[in-house]
């Protein structure tokens, strides 16, 4: 994900996300079909993904940046949750 263009020239940073720290929900449909997500990144529900890069969308709480890995089983139904009103995506080439 693209940095913001006023973090462009941060130091860059690195963290290793294993296996057991990145939360997976098994969510079944009405029909008892499951649907997969990983967390990468924000929030789903109650679940929270490891903590981000200092300087990414993600680490900006009001961003509500999420990214998630989404498998569903063969005619599994999943309906994406609605984000926050308070949703904030600045767009603007910079704020110089």
């Amino acid at each position: 994900v693209n940095l913001p263009v006023l973090r462009k020239r941060v130091k860059p940073y690195f963290s290793m996300f294993w296996a057991d720290q990145v939360p997976v929900i098994n969510i079944q449909d009405s029909k008892g079909r499951l649907t997969e997500v990983t967390i990468v990144a924000g929030k789903y529900g109650k679940n929270k993904a490891p903590n981000p890069p200092p300087d990414s969308w993600a680490s900006e709480s009001e961003s509500n940046f999420a990214m998630w890995i989404i498998k569903l089983q063969s005619n599994a139904e999943w309906i994406l949750p609605v984000t926050s009103s308070t949703t904030n995506f600045d767009t603007s080439p910079s704020a110089e």
